[in-house]
C-alpha cells in the first residue's frame, strides 16, 4: 500500500478539489479501510471521491452531509445500508439515492425496498457507485463553488499548511514538551 503520507496528501487534495469538509473526507476514508480490509487504497479514495461529489451535487448543508457521511460510513461497516440509516442517506445526499438507483436498474422507490430487505450491501454499494462514476463526474463539474465551499477550502488548505510547518520544525513536539515539564 502506500504510506500514511501519501493517503493524507490525496485525501487532502481529493478534500480541496470535491470542496469537502476535510475531517468528513477522511473519517469516511478511515472507517471504510478499518472496516473492508479487502478494498484497495485506490478502490477506497474513488468510493469516497464519488461520495463526496455527490453531496456537492445534492446541494447538502453541512449538517446535512455531516450527518448522511456518518451513516453511510456506519452502513458501509455493518454490511448493509437499511432502516435509518438509508433513511438519513436519501434524505442528506439525494443525488447518491439517484445516481446508485440508476445504476442498479430500479427506482428511489425500489431502492428504498431493497434496503428494507437488507440488499443494499457493501458490495452492491460499492459496485452502483462505481457504474455511476461518469455521470458524476459529468454533474459536479457543471456545479459552480459557493461561498461556503471556498472558504472550506480555505480550512483545508490551512490545516495542510499548518501540518508542513510542523512537521518541518517539529513545533508541536517542542510545545509538547515544554507543557509537560
Amino acid at each position: 500500500g502506500e504510506s500514511l503520507y501519501d493517503i493524507e496528501d490525496k485525501l487532502a487534495k481529493q478534500a480541496m478539489t470535491n470542496r469537502a469538509d476535510l475531517k468528513e473526507t477522511v473519517g469516511l476514508y478511515t472507517r471504510l479501510r478499518q472496516s473492508r480490509a479487502d478494498l484497495t487504497d485506490a478502490a477506497t479514495q474513488n468510493l469516497v471521491d464519488k461520495w463526496s461529489k455527490s453531496l456537492i451535487i445534492s446541494a447538502s448543508s453541512a449538517q446535512e452531509a455531516a450527518s448522511s457521511t456518518q451513516q453511510f460510513a456506519q452502513a458501509m461497516a455493518a454490511g448493509t445500508l437499511q432502516g435509518q440509516e438509508l433513511r438519513s442517506v436519501i434524505q442528506g445526499n439525494s443525488a447518491f439515492a439517484v445516481y446508485l438507483a440508476g445504476a442498479l436498474g430500479v427506482t428511489t422507490g425500489q431502492l428504498k425496498q431493497m434496503g428494507e430487505e437488507g440488499k443494499l450491501t457493501t458490495d452492491v454499494l460499492i459496485e452502483g457507485m462505481a457504474k455511476a462514476g461518469d455521470t458524476i463526474e459529468h454533474d459536479f463539474a457543471k456545479k459552480a463553488m459557493t461561498i461556503h465551499q471556498a472558504m472550506t477550502n480555505i480550512e483545508t488548505a490551512t490545516i495542510r499548511l499548518v501540518g508542513t510547518i510542523d512537521q518541518a520544525t517539529q513545533g508541536s513536539a517542542g510545545t509538547a514538551y515544554w507543557i509537560n515539564q
